[in-house]
Formats: structure tokens, sequence, C-alpha cells
């Protein structure tokens, strides 16, 4: 959980839903870049902590899925270790078991067990127009609002990697995914389907 005292803001970071560049925008509106508190993508509130609002970031399964496997890529890539490397569909059909945990986690069963309720939740894939959701965020009269929003948000990497992914899957690999994240599909209003 990050933690931004001077906007009083819990930030629920799940990976590959655009957190990191949620992150960076809201340590400038926090007021200091360096002023997040606890960047460990646990559902862990840090001590003294004194928020009003609790935003998590979500994205469509099946992207959060491919991005997880095109890092993992990337990585083993840049560490030159690619005998490693496997196709997408191994790489989800050894990864799970009943669930994708070793890939991604749902983010709503996560917030559940952890009895934590959100009030904004900042979907990727209109992470533009949710932003704009968090209180007292002013793109028009506040320049340091609209700068960090141009910076961060606006040309976010992550929105444009996900339109590679509908290519990969297959009916096969998606009910893996749908199985083993179907609360957040649930939770979050993304239809079964979507990987068509």
């Amino acid at each position: 959980m990050l933690y931004y005292p001077n906007i009083k803001t819990l930030f629920f970071a799940s990976p590959s839903t655009g957190s990191r560049s949620l992150n960076l925008f809201l340590k400038r509106i926090n007021g200091d870049p360096s002023a997040s508190i606890g960047y460990n993508n646990t559902l862990d509130i840090p001590a003294g902590a004194q928020y009003e609002t609790v935003i998590a970031s979500v994205a469509n399964p099946y992207t959060r899925a491919f991005d997880r496997w095109k890092r993992r890529g990337e990585y083993l890539t840049k560490n030159n270790r690619a005998g490693e490397i496997m196709p997408f569909a191994d790489f989800i059909k050894t990864s799970t078991y009943t669930t994708l945990q070793p890939v991604i986690a749902s983010v709503s069963q996560s917030l559940t067990e952890a009895n934590i309720n959100t009030d904004i939740v900042i979907r990727l894939e209109y992470i533009k127009s949710d932003v704009k959701l968090i209180p007292g965020i002013d793109l028009e009269k506040n320049n340091t609002h609209r700068s960090a929003f141009a910076t961060h948000i606006a040309a976010d990497g992550v929105v444009s990697r996900a339109s590679e992914w509908k290519s990969n899957y297959t009916q096969e690999v998606a009910d893996i995914v749908y199985a083993a994240l179907e609360k957040d599909f649930t939770a979050y209003n993304y239809s079964k389907d979507s990987w068509k």
C-alpha cells in the first residue's frame, strides 16, 4: 500500500494496471515526489497513516496476464536467460494450478480478504478519465496537476501495450485466466469474452 500524507490518500498498486504511472502522478500531486511511503505492493497500511481516500488500480485480467508474461520475457532477455522464455500459452498453463498467483493476484479478492474498501477504482483502460475522479484533482486550474497528468498519465506506456494482447489468446488460455480471476472480471465489470 502506498501512502501520500499531504493528500491523505492510500493507493493499492496492483502490477500491470498502470500503477507505476499512477504512483508517480500521485507523488507529484502530493507535493513531494519522494514522499510516498510503503511502496511494496502489499496491503499493509503504514503505521499512523491518516487518510480520507483509498484508491485501487485495476485492468482487464486478460491484459494483466499478458503484460506479466511480456515483462518476464523482457527481464529474461535483458539478463541473457533467453532459454527460459516460453510462449504466452505455455506460461499461463504452467503458472496456474487453481490460481494465477505466481503471475498476478486477484485485486478484488486481496482487498476483500484485507477488509479494505476502496473509494475510487482506476481502470487502466480508462486511466485518463478515471484519474480525474480523485478528490482535489484540477487539471484546468492547477499547473502541477496538469503537468503531472501529461507526464505520467497521458503518456502511460502500459496503455499502449494493452493493444497487443488479444491475438495471443485462445479459448483454452482465456478459460484458465477467467477461472483464476473470475472475481476481478465480476467486480470490475470486465466481460468474459473481452479477449475476442
